[in-house]
């Protein structure tokens, strides 16, 4: 004979084994004796960090380094990405430049945006397919690129969606979901082609980081692992030690890390 659940009853079953099965802590994983303004990791656990002298700087599993690249014409480098680990984004506002480095961290290429007319870009990423997604301010639109400069999608414009000025400070691809946010007007989604998919007004966050559908974000001492698409919100509290401290704090791919005096220290979480 079966039994019939009732659908509320199995929805409340769903989620108590969804919570089961979230993580229930920070795990320390190593300790690097370095000295950051920007650190993010690629899905192979290395790590790749802006030093104060302007360098980026590659470390392996263990800890150690293994590449550097550093140019000293462009500015300021300001981000990196490192979603595709043969593909690194480094991105130098100050220039409006954006380089990508093979994982020796050799430079394969580069483009000037402002030489292709945009001006005010923002913020940048790396697209899923290899090519460069990028927020120009000006005309508040997210724009695929090529690598050859070519506009492969563009989106509208996003201020229309927001109640405020929206003016995106940054920008990922997951594959699934291409996320901007701005820590003031709020967090929106858009499709492979540009097109939009939803509008979060409440979601005001400086930075996160993508896994297929989760999303990875700090709010004070609290880790956030929000899914968009079933809008399931996990919460992970900071070490005791990162939490007390306030040292400055950076997203990696299902890590975090902190500067603890005189190295960055990376944990991670299942």
């Amino acid at each position: 004979m079966k039994h019939w659940i009732p659908p509320i009853l199995f929805v409340l079953i769903a989620v108590g084994f969804v919570q089961a099965q979230q993580p229930d802590t920070l795990r320390f994983q190593r300790a690097i004796p370095a000295l950051a303004v920007f650190v993010t990791s690629d899905n192979l656990s290395n790590t790749y960090l802006v030093s104060p002298e302007n360098a980026i700087v590659k470390y392996d599993t263990l800890g150690r380094k293994v590449a550097v690249f550093s140019n000293k014409r462009l500015g300021q480098a300001a981000f990196i990405d490192a979603s595709n680990p043969l593909k690194i984004l480094v991105w130098y506002p100050d220039f409006q430049t954006v380089l990508w480095l093979d994982r020796t961290l050799t430079e394969m290429g580069r483009l000037s945006f402002s030489k292709l007319g945009y001006y005010s870009v923002r913020c940048v990423a790396m697209a899923f397919d290899g090519n460069i997604w990028a927020f120009d301010d000006a005309i508040s639109k997210a724009v695929k690129l090529g690598l050859d400069g070519s506009v492969l999608q563009e989106s509208p414009p996003l201020n229309i969606y927001f109640p405020k000025r929206f003016s995106a400070t940054r920008i990922r691809d997951s594959g699934q979901y291409v996320c901007l946010s701005d820590p003031i007007a709020g967090l929106c989604t858009l499709d492979q082609y540009a097109n939009l998919q939803d509008v979060h007004n409440t979601m005001r966050i400086q930075d996160f980081e993508m896994e297929g559908s989760w999303m990875f974000y700090l709010d004070k001492d609290i880790l956030y692992l929000q899914n968009m698409g079933h809008l399931l919100q996990l919460k992970l509290p900071l070490p005791k030690g990162v939490a007390e401290k306030g040292a400055a704090t950076w997203l990696g791919k299902q890590c975090i890390y902190w500067q603890n005096g005189a190295q960055l220290e990376q944990y991670s979480w299942e």
